[in-house]
């Protein structure tokens, strides 16, 4: 995230121009405004008047560059390949790099002109403006002399548009007014103040819904009661049923103990479970 990340090497602010100026060119079209990346930015300008120990490794390799009294700047490939060059030489390539993706300067101007529409353009680019007009290097501030005109412009052009805040204009409401009608019999009615053929509408309206709400509540009534009744008379053939049923299994049960009494007094009629007469025994003739 570029509103976190930390500065720490040449390599990262490389990086941190990188993603901003492919940030820029992925939101251009869409006309989305990210503030982390004007952050970013400042925090990258802020390096150049930076007094603090940690930061060196950026500030005295661009003063040395400065005391060099070169006439161009050198260039910076997009690769993270820093051979060729040394520690002064990358300092400055960042400052004022030839590629598109890795211009500081560029950026900062690709990024007030994609933002210039914003409300709070003054306020997001005027420490911005601050920090570049304080460079004092000569040949720094040369490169930075476009850049300044750009935001001077920039600024000027979002302070001639504000306006002064107001409250939203809105149409007055307009209150509706009736002619009251008073008799000696006077009640307050829905339609008592419309005229006649709109109240006799209102009222043959509520009549029809009154009438669909009493049909309705007598469908539901006469549902309940059919329902009712099949329950009770499916309760009642269930009873019959179970009725019949308990009948039929006690007379089968006295049938059953019926013959296992005969059988237990012993005769001739009876043997065992079967119901015709008994055999005779077999006599042999021998």
């Amino acid at each position: 995230c570029l509103s976190r990340a930390t500065l720490e090497s040449a390599d990262h602010v490389r990086r941190a121009l990188f993603c901003a100026g492919l940030s820029l060119q992925i939101t251009a079209k869409k006309g989305k405004f990210m503030p982390e990346l004007v952050h970013c930015l400042h925090e990258i300008v802020a390096l150049v008047h930076s007094q603090d120990a940690d930061d060196a490794w950026f500030v005295a390799p661009l003063k040395a560059f400065v005391k060099s009294k070169a006439t161009t700047f050198p260039t910076l490939a997009l690769d993270a390949t820093t051979d060729g060059l040394d520690a002064d030489a990358v300092s400055a390539a960042i400052f004022h790099s030839t590629y598109v993706l890795l211009m500081w300067l560029t950026t900062i101007r690709l990024a007030a002109t994609q933002y210039a529409s914003v409300a709070s353009f003054v306020e997001l680019f005027a420490p911005l403006h601050t920090l570049l007009s304080q460079i004092k290097a000569k040949s720094l501030k040369v490169q930075a002399e476009e850049t300044l005109a750009l935001l001077t412009k920039l600024t000027d052009a979002s302070l001639k548009q504000r306006r002064p805040l107001r409250l939203q204009a809105h149409a007055p409401t307009v209150l509706p007014t009736f002619v009251p009608r008073f008799d000696e019999n006077y009640a307050m009615r829905k339609d008592k103040t419309m005229e006649r053929d709109k109240a006799q509408l209102k009222q043959l309206q509520r009549q029809v819904k009154r009438e669909r709400k009493g049909a309705s509540r007598e469908l539901k009534r006469d549902a309940a009661f059919l329902s009712r009744q099949r329950t009770e008379e499916h309760n009642v053939w269930r009873a019959e049923k179970d009725a019949k049923q308990k009948e039929i299994r006690g007379w089968m049960e006295h049938q059953n103990a019926t013959f296992n009494q005969q059988v237990r007094k012993g005769g001739e009629l009876i043997k065992g479970g079967g119901s015709g007469p008994a055999k005779k025994r077999r006599i042999s003739k021998k």
